[in-house]
């Protein structure tokens, strides 16, 4: 099996044709923070919405049961 020279194959990917227009700097940098920001919000946004579904399903937390009268708490320590 012959294997492909890719020496001689032209990069046409480098020059832009008529109809497209290079981006500056700056366009790029704005177009990036957009990303980015509704990368944000879409997150923040799923979020919320991930909180307010499972908060409805989901069991309360136990409470910590108060000892009977006359007895005091003790704290214990773990090693």
């Amino acid at each position: 099996m012959k294997t492909e020279d890719c020496s001689t194959t032209i990069n046409d990917n480098s020059q832009p044709e008529s109809r497209e227009k290079l981006m500056g700097r700056r366009e790029l940098l704005n177009r990036a923070g957009m990303y980015a920001l509704s990368t944000a919000t879409m997150m923040v946004l799923m979020k919320s919405a991930k909180a307010s579904t499972m908060s409805s399903s989901m069991p309360t937390a136990p409470t910590a049961v108060p000892p009977p009268t006359g007895s005091t708490w003790q704290r214990t320590t773990r090693t």
